[in-house]
């Protein structure tokens, strides 16, 4: 979830899914402990270790950018340092965009990112990236101006591998354990392969906010599948790209994939809608 004059549109239509595959390969399907989690009040405890912020100023802004350059450039080299001066990770769609963090409370260490491009209310025939970047099939994908003005892309989705190594060395810089896992209690590491759902959370806040009803977004096959589990049933709306290997165009509705979470996977849907606060006009 994309390469432009820079190679930054691209990463926007098809990196996102390759950066949701490097977190996500904690995020893996069921086994028995982490149905076990799911089976628990997952909203909890997931707000008892975690917050999301909106970045709506400039300095959190900065920590988005910053936290992208870590992924982007440092951890999967997507990105060429020389293009991203001052460790900073942004591209053209920033300004057309609302951004969050996950921060982590005990530390203070910024976990993750997620954007929501929204749609130019100016201009509601300006292009998303995977519009750019994306065959669809006939007839799929969305034209009418006024539904176009509903509608916004899931983007950059960042998780960083260095996170638990940063929380390591959040103390004493001598004497730190490499055993990073011993600094989390263990409730918190159950929570945390579900980082990722936080960053859904995130976008449908923004969706809430902004009245958006309807969200692009270009995913990797297995979440693809993951995300079905929980019955977060996005539409294929065209042939898969290869960027960093294969990913897939999809189309979700809140008003189809909310109704569906909350049959499939209460627990998910009460971490997504934040117990029902953000729930897009769906209940």
């Amino acid at each position: 979830m994309r390469c432009g004059p820079t190679g930054v549109a691209a990463v926007d239509a098809a990196a996102a899914g390759k950066i949701l595959s490097v977190v996500l390969l904690d995020f893996l399907p069921f086994t028995a402990t982490r149905e076990a989690v799911m089976a628990t009040d997952l909203c909890t405890a997931f707000n008892q270790y975690f917050e999301l912020l909106h970045a709506d100023s400039d300095q959190l802004r900065e920590e988005v950018f910053r936290l992208r350059y870590q992924v982007y450039i440092v951890e999967t080299g997507f990105e060429r340092s020389e293009d991203h001066p001052c460790g900073i990770e942004r591209d053209a769609f920033d300004e057309r965009s609302d951004h969050y963090l996950l921060r982590h409370r005990a530390t203070g260490v910024y976990a993750a990112t997620a954007r929501m491009i929204l749609p130019d209310l100016s201009d509601p025939s300006a292009t998303f990236p995977i519009e750019r970047h994306c065959a669809f099939y006939e007839g799929l994908g969305i034209r009418d101006p006024e539904a176009r003005r509903r509608l916004g892309e899931l983007s950059r989705f960042a998780v960083s591998k260095a996170f638990k190594k940063r929380i390591g060395e959040a103390g004493s810089l001598i004497g730190v354990s490499e055993d990073v896992d011993r600094y989390f209690e263990p409730d918190e590491r159950r929570v945390l392969p579900h980082l990722s759902l936080g960053l859904f959370a995130a976008e449908l806040r923004i969706m809430h906010e902004h009245g958006l009803t309807d969200g692009y977004a270009v995913i990797e096959p297995a979440l693809y599948r993951l995300l079905g589990h929980f019955g977060a049933t996005f539409n294929q709306i065209g042939p898969a790209v290869d960027y960093h290997g294969k990913r897939i165009p999809c189309l979700g509705n809140v008003n189809e994939i909310l109704p569906n979470i909350k049959r499939v996977a209460r627990s998910v849907w009460e971490l997504m809608t934040d117990a029902g606060r953000y729930t897009c006009g769906t209940e």
